[in-house]
C-alpha cells in the first residue's frame, strides 16, 4: 500500500517539512519525494496506512501545519484519494469503484494532459468512462498517447515507484550509557566531544564524497531536548569549518546525549590536474638559469621541450 503524504506549501515551513519526513522514514525506508511538502511512502504490507496516516496528522498539528494524506495501491490512487477524500485508504478490492465517477479533470490537474480536453468533447468525463473505451479507438484518436490514457483510467503509475536512497551523516554520544562518564558534561570537555562528532561526520562525507550544506546539532538538558540548524554556502566537508560554526552555540549547561546530523548534500567535484600548467623540466631549467651567471653557460632546450614549448604557445 502507498501512502501519499502532503503538508502545507509556505515560506519557513522547509525545517518543519524535514521533520515530517525523518517521521515517515520511522514507518518505511521506501519513500519516492515528489516535492519538498510532498512524498509517497511503500508501507509492507503488515502495516496500517491508517495508522500512519492518523500518527502523520498528529506530527503536523505538532509543527502547527496543515496538511493531509491518502493511500492506494499505486502513487496515482493515493494521490488521487488525498484531493478527493482526504485522509482515507482505498483498498486495492475497491479501486475501480473509487475512480468510476471520479472527472478526467483531475488528470489535466495533475499531468496537465491536453487530450481531456478533447475526450470531453467526444463525451467522455469520468474515469470509468475512459476505461470503457477500446484501445484501438483511442489509438486512432490520440496515437502514441492513447496507451498512457487507458492505463491512467485503470488507476495505473506511468512512472513506477522510485524510493529514494537515503544518505544519513550522523554521529552522537549519550553520556549518561558511557561507562567513564556516566553524568551529564559540560564544556570545556563537551567541546572535545563536539570535535570527535565532527571528524567523524567529515570522515563519512569524504568516504561518501559528498559536501553537506547544514549540521543540525542536538542534544538534551533534562528533560528536554533541543535542536538548532547551521548552513554552509557553499557546502563542505571541513570539520574545522564545521567547529567554527557550531562551538559558538554549544550549550553552557551540562549535556546528557549530542547529536549531529549533516544536511543538504551534494557530490564532491574531483580534483582534476592541470595538464596545461608550466611544464616543471622548464621551470627548473628557469631555475638554474637565474643560478648561473648567463655569460658562463648558456643552455639550450631538448627537441622534446621545444615541442613542449610550442604546444604551450598553441594553447594545445
Amino acid at each position: 500500500m502507498i501512502v501519499y503524504c502532503s503538508a502545507e506549501q509556505a515560506a519557513g515551513n522547509e525545517e518543519s517539512c524535514r521533520q515530517l519526513f525523518q517521521f515517515c522514514y520511522g514507518w518505511t525506508e521506501e519513500i519516492e519525494i515528489e516535492t519538498a511538502y510532498a512524498w509517497y511512502c511503500r508501507l509492507p504490507d503488515h502495516f496500517s496506512p491508517a495508522e500512519l496516516g492518523t500518527q502523520f496528522l498528529a506530527q503536523l498539528e505538532a509543527c502547527r501545519l496543515s496538511g493531509t494524506w491518502g493511500a492506494g495501491a499505486t502513487k496515482l490512487i493515493a494521490k488521487l484519494a488525498t484531493l478527493t477524500r482526504p485522509n482515507t485508504a482505498v483498498p486495492a478490492s475497491a479501486n475501480q469503484a473509487f475512480l468510476a465517477d471520479l472527472p478526467l479533470t483531475l488528470l489535466d490537474t495533475l499531468f496537465g494532459l491536453p487530450e481531456v480536453l478533447q475526450l470531453q468533447r467526444l463525451g467522455i468525463d469520468t474515469f470509468k468512462g475512459l476505461a470503457q473505451v477500446p484501445l484501438k479507438a483511442l489509438q486512432l484518436q490520440f496515437g502514441d498517447a492513447a496507451e498512457n490514457l487507458a492505463s491512467l483510467a485503470r488507476g495505473q503509475d506511468l512512472k513506477p515507484f522510485e524510493p529514494e536512497k537515503q544518505i544519513l551523516i550522523s554521529w552522537e554520544a549519550d553520556f549518561l550509557t558511557d561507562p567513564e562518564l556516566a553524568a551529564p558534561i559540560s564544556r570545556p570537555q563537551l567541546d572535545l566531544f563536539l570535535q570527535k562528532g565532527l571528524a567523524e561526520i567529515e570522515a563519512q562525507l569524504n568516504s561518501a564524497r559528498l559536501l553537506a550544506a547544514g549540521l543540525r546539532l542536538e542534544w538534551q538538558h533534562g528533560h528536554a531536548n533541543f535542536s538548532t540548524v547551521r548552513k554552509f554556502d557553499p557546502p563542505t566537508a571541513a570539520k574545522d569549518v564545521f567547529y567554527r560554526s557550531l562551538a559558538v552555540i554549544l550549550p553552557e549547561h551540562p549535556v546528557a546525549q549530542l547529536r549531529i546530523t549533516g544536511l543538504g548534500f551534494s557530490p564532491q567535484s574531483p580534483k582534476q590536474l592541470d595538464i596545461f600548467g608550466q611544464n616543471p623540466t622548464r621551470k627548473k631549467i628557469e631555475l638554474l638559469k637565474s643560478q648561473l651567471s648567463a655569460g658562463l653557460v648558456q643552455l639550450k632546450l631538448s627537441r622534446r621541450e621545444k615541442i613542449l614549448a610550442m604546444w604551450e604557445q598553441s594553447h594545445l
